[in-house]
């Protein structure tokens, strides 16, 4: 799991920073592409697993009043979206590209 956000955030900076961290870390070429975790189906347990905190952290650093719902719901997209980067990185994309990719989907988050 990422720890994006130290301080006071939305959530979509919050998204934005832990989806730019997933760019990173899955092209680097110090390591086969992608992550492990949230492409294998037998780590489904592990993906689970993560959702809980990354709804507490986006609790604890968001500015914003929001239900414990709504950022469950933005966990689990978050997480949707990190496995779908799996993807494309394993297929080839390069870090520009999933850049992209995560550039567009923070938009998808109101501010």
């Amino acid at each position: 799991m990422t720890h994006a956000g130290t301080g006071k955030n939305s959530p979509r900076d919050l998204l934005q920073a832990m989806l730019d961290r997933a760019v990173v870390e899955y092209s680097n070429n110090g390591h086969p592409h992608g992550c492990f975790v949230n492409s294998e189906p037998l780590l489904v347990g592990e993906r689970a697993h993560n959702r809980a905190p990354t709804t507490q952290i986006m609790q604890e650093t968001s500015d914003n009043e929001q239900d414990e719902g709504s950022l469950a719901a933005l966990a689990a997209f978050t997480q949707v979206l990190l496995a779908g980067l799996v993807v494309y990185t394993r297929d080839g994309a390069y870090e520009n590209q999933l850049q992209r990719v995560a550039e567009n989907a923070g938009q998808a988050i109101p501010s």
